[in-house]
């Protein structure tokens, strides 16, 4: 029985070393509406990044985590995000009650929560999220969007990188969420209930683009190259929505 956990223990190792050779990252991202005043450990009022990076360190240990960035999005202050670095993921393994204890310190709504594959476009995933600031973009497709379409999107979307770098980008990854995505109430609400998202899940691509500044991101949206390109994404007949956050992350290494 040793020799087997060993041998799988191993397996695992190698799967991970072999992802980043091939500059692929598996993350656990996490959305959630936060309540007024989020509760730390000891149940007290704390801090929103506070109970943030309290959670996330405790995915990090639990759940074979590498690297977590925490941190509240700029335009809605009451969004948290969570991107947690993993070496593998379990849905079986048995920490929903703990990790649903932990959501409920911030949360009255069941947040968002799914793996995510982040290529690396330039530079590093790591890159992008460890920036002053980090770009988010979550762009919603219908469920009953084929599975091949998904190269097809990112192939439009990447006439945009180069665009994206000469004007003054840190880095850039992205990548799809693994099937299925459950969105939260809010996220349904703003995007309109769309159809093909109607039934309150969705297809996910998401974009991870490191800036210096947030100004920095808004001269590249007001340049002409941008405004000349960025129809590649923004009008494929399958999007239903698009969500773009701002976060300065803060990063913890428990690796």
């Amino acid at each position: 029985m040793r020799a087997l956990s060993l041998s799988l223990f191993g397996a695992i190792l190698t799967c991970y070393q072999l992802i980043e050779v091939l500059n692929i990252m598996l993350y656990k991202v996490i959305t959630f509406r936060m309540r007024d005043q989020p509760l730390n450990i000891a149940g007290n009022p704390a801090p929103p990044r506070e109970v943030l990076d309290e959670i996330a360190e405790w995915d990090v240990e639990n759940n074979g985590g590498v690297l977590a960035f925490s941190g509240v999005t700029d335009e809605e202050p009451h969004i948290g995000v969570m991107f947690i670095e993993v070496i593998t993921h379990d849905p079986t393994k048995a920490s929903m009650k703990v990790a649903g204890w932990s959501y409920a310190r911030l949360t009255d709504e069941r947040p968002t929560v799914y793996y995510v594959s982040l290529e690396d476009l330039f530079k590093t995933a790591t890159d992008a999220l460890s920036s002053p600031v980090s770009e988010l973009v979550f762009v919603y497709f219908p469920i009953s969007m084929p599975a091949e379409a998904r190269q097809r999107i990112r192939t439009a979307g990447s006439t945009m990188r180069p665009i994206t770098e000469r004007h003054g980008a840190l880095a850039i990854a992205d990548g799809w969420a693994g099937g299925n995505v459950e969105l939260r109430k809010d996220v349904l609400e703003r995007l309109g209930s769309p159809s093909g998202i109607d039934t309150g899940k969705a297809q996910v691509w998401v974009i991870t683009t490191g800036w210096q500044t947030k100004e920095a991101h808004f001269q590249l949206q007001a340049s002409q190259d941008y405004k000349d390109n960025i129809h590649n994404i923004v009008d494929h007949p399958e999007i239903r929505g698009v969500d773009v956050f701002h976060v300065c992350f803060d990063k913890m290494d428990l690796s």
